[in-house]
């Protein structure tokens, strides 16, 4: 007995959608039939992974067109940027919002009739490629639709590398910091004496040494992270130089303030980032803006 066309078009439906949310879109599919033609919806992982869904549902030409059409897009703006006068050449950046919009949005609003139009140009083709015997162009269609395998490996290869690129972005920077916390903290510790020394002399004299020498206290070799030591003898400020790979040329700087009794304390100040402050001299530091 003779399928009617009814039950055809639905084994054809099956074969090429397969067994992952058949139900969901045999339903959509119907719909469209009914309607005479494929209509706007909403279709929520479309949202989140429109990528990866075309992939999913084996549709590779328009995953490398959504993939690079950001990018080309960006290219359009950018040569029309030069050739334009400089008034619509500032407008044309503004164009990414809507085509933001555009690419977040259209996708799974039109996801389903999409995939519906796919589905039947696969149809139409399976009678080309498999002829007119029913069994032969389901088993095409199992073969040529469905979903992908190859789309998990790729998935979880695209994860796995931007969890790596965010765990490098966040632990890179984060041990630089810390590294150029510790050899600041060195920096500090090894010029304790100086400051004890500069503060006595002080205490002694009322003021300022006009040299590290005259304090009184033996110099001894700075860190290797230090490039030079210059002394400020009216203030009595001490600044370092820094040779540091992420920082070569940053300057820390050791400041007294005396409080007229004969006693200082000391802030320290510089050119690198908070984040690479010990917290003692990032507290000196915000106290003494």
């Amino acid at each position: 007995m003779q399928a009617s066309p009814e039950s055809e078009r639905e084994q054809l439906y099956r074969a090429v959608i397969g067994p992952r949310e058949q139900a969901y879109y045999l339903s959509r599919f119907r719909q469209f039939d009914q309607r005479g033609k494929a209509g706007a919806g909403w279709h929520w992982p479309n949202l989140f992974f429109t990528f990866f869904w075309l992939l999913y549902r084996k549709q590779w030409l328009p995953a490398l067109i959504y993939y690079l059409l950001p990018e080309l897009f960006l290219l359009a703006i950018g040569l029309l940027s030069l050739l334009a006068s400089p008034a619509v050449g500032g407008f044309l950046p503004v164009l990414y919002l809507p085509f933001f919009a555009g690419m977040l949005l259209l996708p799974p609003l039109y996801a389903d009739a999409f995939y519906y139009r796919r589905c039947q140009a696969k149809i139409r083709r399976s009678e080309r490629k498999a002829g007119a015997n029913l069994q032969a162009r389901l088993a095409w269609l199992e073969a040529s639709g469905g979903t992908s395998k190859t789309m998990l490996g790729i998935a979880v290869a695209v994860a796995v590398v931007f969890g790596l690129g965010m765990l490098t972005a966040i632990v890179v920077p984060a041990y630089q910091d810390y590294s150029t916390r510790a050899r600041v903290s060195d920096i500090l510790s090894a010029n304790q004496g100086y400051t004890d020394a500069i503060g006595r002399y002080y205490q002694a004299h009322r003021v300022m040494p006009a040299t590290l020498a005259d304090s009184g206290y033996a110099a001894k070799a700075q860190p290797h992270t230090v490039r030079s030591v210059e002394y400020d003898n009216l203030a009595g400020a001490i600044t370092f130089t820094l040779s540091l790979p992420e920082h070569e040329g940053k300057t820390l700087t050791l400041a007294p303030i005396p409080d007229g009794k004969g006693q200082m304390r000391w802030i320290c100040s510089s050119t690198l980032p908070d984040a690479s402050l010990p917290q003692s001299c990032r507290r000196q530091s915000a106290s003494a803006s």
